[in-house]
């Protein structure tokens, strides 16, 4: 991997992976506490418990680190809705129509908005 938003390396120990998920979970504190403009990549290494240098053997930038809790948000929400829309289509049967798929859509996406009320201003 390379460019902006692309991690260094994989870890492959279990102790370079729990590292790296308190980053990613440091990188998302950060980022809703203090906003975009805010998050530095030292103050998620204070905030994860590591070194900078640690954070950096993973992580170029903070640019990297906030696409990884992005990019986890965005699947773990991806697969929510989708779940709740596909349960949706198979409750209601053939012949029922679109609009208990939508609710069903529409009340997943509420609902995982407002688990995270920080992050929407």
């Amino acid at each position: 991997m390379s460019g902006r938003g692309a991690r260094r390396r994989e870890p492959r120990q279990e102790r370079s992976r729990a590292m790296v998920e308190r980053i990613v979970a440091a990188g998302r504190d950060v980022l809703v506490t203090r906003g975009y403009d805010g998050a530095s990549t030292n103050r998620i290494a204070a905030a994860a418990g590591v070194s900078p240098g640690s954070l950096y053997q993973y992580f170029p930038d903070k640019d990297a680190v906030l696409t990884e809790v992005l990019d986890r948000y965005l699947d773990a929400m991806e697969a929510r809705v989708s779940r709740a829309f596909l349960d949706s289509v198979a409750a209601a049967g053939p012949g029922t129509g679109t609009a208990p798929a939508v609710r069903a859509t529409l009340e997943a996406l509420l609902d995982t908005f407002g688990e995270e009320p920080d992050c929407y201003g």
